[in-house]
């Protein structure tokens, strides 16, 4: 009788191994039928550009300029960008072909000191794992309820953008 259990729970064991494997072969397909081909998203032109406010605490981001070569088709959309380690679904569709990502980075809210009891409160900063690399970004569309991606390569950055830290005083009073 214990024999048959053994053998019984052994049995399970090797055909819940088999079935794991069969899922996650299929989570690859499924991953790699989502991804668009260049037909599908004619990208025209494509950068990113860092920038950080003047003052301590202003803010800092990246903002994703897109512009496409054709119109999305009717009902696809854009709803997710990812560069390097951060994502954003902050999308302003500024025409039918032109599209910026906004990114919010904590570049500007740091306290760095020498004193290392000064920089208290700092908050390590937190970042989603992507395996994108520099200079990739990776696009996400929403078409018929189904996710579809393209990993856009060789993005070009334009250099950063440092606002002033207060506006100009006007002296012709």
């Amino acid at each position: 009788m214990i024999y048959k259990l053994i053998f019984f729970f052994f049995s399970m064991s090797i055909f819940s191994c088999n079935s794991t494997k069969e899922v996650s072969t299929t989570e690859k397909e499924v991953k790699e039928n989502n991804k668009l081909q260049d037909e599908d998203l004619a990208i025209k032109e494509i950068y990113y550009q860092k920038w950080i406010a003047g003052i301590k605490g202003g803010g800092s981001g990246i903002n994703l300029h897109l512009t496409l070569e054709e119109k999305l088709e009717k009902g696809t959309n854009i709803y997710k960008i990812q560069i390097e380690n951060i994502e954003t679904t902050i999308i302003q569709n500024i025409d039918e072909l032109n599209y910026i990502a906004s990114f919010e980075t904590k570049q500007n809210e740091l306290n760095l000191d020498e004193d290392p009891l000064k920089e208290y409160g700092n908050e390590a900063p937190k970042q989603k794992t992507t395996n994108l690399k520099k200079g990739q970004v990776k696009i996400f569309l929403m078409k018929d309820n189904k996710t579809f991606y393209k990993i856009i390569e060789d993005v070009k950055e334009k250099p950063m953008i440092a606002y002033p830290s207060m506006k100009p005083q006007n002296n012709d009073e």
